[in-house]
């Protein structure tokens, strides 16, 4: 679609969607989305103003009917913002640059076309017939290139359907042969003082912390192919967000205590009781307090804060860890995105935790954001509305 510097939508120029009913020219693009998301919107519209594009933002649009995750990309040409909606992350960069180099030939097509006109009307002999000819050759080189357009779009999205079915489907066959190693390992370890000597010790612990790492890459393949499909789902339900955070730091204090870290709990007196997906929103806060017991020192400890506002609770997990250089910051979030660097104590990460904790909280309809100093530590802020 097209739309002024106020946000106002001029022109739906494709709905693949079939939403024409529901957007309609004239109205403000911010009425599309929920209002939670009002301000990251905003941020998106002056990015594209100040910086002339702006790459796969994520949000929910907001329907009559039903809400969808949707990532949106755009640019400003001639004072028009162009902004381009997709459902998978990562194509819309793609289809901007393939509009942009058609806008590029199309605006060589046009000098080409003027300096034809030019020409022809100095040439008078040559008639109009010649003129028309050739505006017509032109129009249809604008038609093949539009065509080419979609066909590499469409070409696109099968591919990204395959990836994400062969990672699924690898991740799963490869899941259930781990499993066993696992099982006859812990059976091993239990009697390894009977069954084997030191070196062999150290051999079986090393492989059983080997393969409990590659069963925690392998859930994370199979979360983040199925997210990557669509096939992103939640279980809602009324819980007490108060006494999930409460039982997610007792659970995590048990593994911190073996770094010698506390995991520390304040919140606000109470209850809080609103509708979301309990397991997922424990993935979420499992995956945020592991990261800071994974980088934080011995003797350290790490926060769990919740603020409740009038339309939606924020939690922050504070640690004083290694922190985060500011070059890597912008790219935490995206898959495989790795802080660059080890846990303190030489904890490994797959690289795709944040990424699906980002689209399980944008799922929710809420945001996540991280400020972090090397040498200081980091504090990841996340907020869910308390009514979607």
């Amino acid at each position: 679609m097209q739309c002024n510097d106020n946000g106002t939508i001029i022109k739906v120029l494709h709905d693949d969607f079939q939403l024409s009913d529901f957007i309609q020219e004239g109205m403000l693009l911010s009425s599309l989305f929920p209002t939670a998301q009002i301000g990251k919107l905003l941020s998106f519209m002056l990015k594209i103003k100040e910086k002339g594009v702006s790459l796969d933002q994520e949000f929910a649009l907001q329907t009559e009917s039903k809400c969808r995750e949707i990532s949106l990309a755009g640019y400003m040409l001639d004072g028009v913002i162009w902004i381009f909606g997709v459902t998978d992350q990562g194509s819309s960069a793609h289809l901007m640059n393939l509009l942009q180099q058609i806008n590029n030939e199309q605006s060589n097509t046009i000098r080409l076309l003027a300096k034809t006109t030019y020409e022809m009307q100095s040439t008078r002999n040559a008639g109009d017939e010649k003129v028309l000819d050739e505006m017509s050759r032109l129009n249809n080189e604008l038609v093949n290139l539009q065509r080419e357009l979609s066909r590499k779009n469409i070409e696109l999205q099968r591919l990204n359907e395959l990836k994400n079915k062969f990672l699924g489907m690898a991740a799963h066959d490869i899941r259930n042969p781990l499993g066993v190693i696992i099982a006859y390992a812990d059976y091993m370890l239990d009697d390894e003082d009977q069954l084997l000597n030191d070196e062999y010790k150290g051999f079986l612990k090393s492989m059983h912390e080997s393969a409990l790492f590659l069963q925690g890459i392998i859930e994370d393949l199979l979360d983040y192919s199925k997210i990557e499909a669509g096939k992103l789902e939640l279980n809602l339900g009324e819980y007490d967000f108060y006494k999930q955070i409460y039982h997610v730091v007792s659970l995590n204090s048990v593994l911190a205590n073996k770094k010698n870290i506390q995991v520390k709990a304040e919140l606000p007196e109470g209850a809080c009781h609103f509708r979301y997906d309990y397991h997922k929103m424990q993935q979420i806060i499992n995956n945020l307090i592991g990261n800071a017991v994974k980088f934080s020192f011995p003797g350290n400890e790490v926060l769990v804060t919740v603020k409740r506002h009038e339309t939606s609770v924020e939690v922050c997990i504070k640690d004083n860890g290694i922190g985060i250089a500011a070059d890597s910051i912008p790219f935490i979030f995206q898959p495989f995105g790795k802080l660059g660097s080890k846990g303190t104590a030489g904890e490994k990460s797959t690289g795709l935790g944040l990424s699906i904790v980002k689209r399980l909280i944008d799922g929710h309809g809420g945001t996540i954001d991280v400020v972090s100093e090397i040498g200081k530590g980091s504090s990841f802020y996340f907020t869910i509305p308390l009514e979607r």
